[in-house]
């Protein structure tokens, strides 16, 4: 009796082990966001090559900054109304603010709009000074089938004078939400990719150009 009693606890603890295996395997599997490898990846935007532009203004990118809320290097995802989760393996290669300061930059390059677009420091004098505030960054899984990659962001425009007094030229809210393919951290980086070089393509169109010889 004692020996049967030994064998059916083991069976019934390699049952219940198998069990919680399935399970799982099974809630990975069907989770908000597809993970083929639980491996660390490192994402970056896209960098258009600049183009050539004789005229136009030159512009200081002074700020880039990203709400407390997103500010992770970590990619956050919306899982409800007010819920959100941090994916421990995708994350941006440097912090959201510099990654997209380097891609705004990168984009008002290539649009040829812009005579030259300076850091906060460069002694080459700007004619406009730009600043950035960044109010939403995430992957919004919170929609069965329906997710998501969205970026929000204000962008402020200010004329310089020779004695460094700055008059505003333009503020204005920006925001896309680009649906996704795959549910895959990949798929969210290239949606916000999307989306910011949308936003850029708009601001472009808005930016109170003045060209100059």
């Amino acid at each position: 009796m004692i020996m049967m009693t030994r064998s059916h606890s083991k069976s019934s603890v390699t049952i219940w082990a198998g069990a919680l295996s399935l399970l799982l395997i099974a809630l990975l599997g069907g989770g908000c966001l597809s993970k083929p490898a639980l491996k660390t990846q490192l994402f970056s935007f896209q960098t258009p090559p600049a183009a050539t532009a004789s005229m136009g203004p030159i512009v200081m990118l002074r700020s880039v900054t990203v709400s407390p809320v997103f500010d992770n290097n970590s990619f956050i995802y919306r899982t409800g109304p007010e819920t959100y989760e941090i994916d421990p393996y995708a994350s941006f290669m440097a912090p959201p603010a510099q990654a997209i300061s380097i891609a705004v930059r990168a984009r008002l390059l290539a649009s040829g709009h812009f005579r030259n677009v300076v850091e906060t420091g460069s002694l080459v004098q700007a004619n406009q000074v730009i600043e950035i505030n960044v109010s939403e960054l995430y992957g919004d899984f919170s929609q069965a089938g329906k997710g998501a990659a969205v970026l929000s962001l204000r962008l402020s425009v200010y004329r310089m004078d020779n004695a460094g007094n700055r008059r505003p030229l333009l503020q204005k809210d920006y925001s896309r939400r680009i649906a996704l393919k795959k549910n895959t951290a990949a798929d969210v980086m290239a949606g916000w990719d999307e989306a910011l070089s949308e936003i850029m393509a708009e601001f472009t169109s808005d930016a109170p150009v003045r060209p100059r010889s």
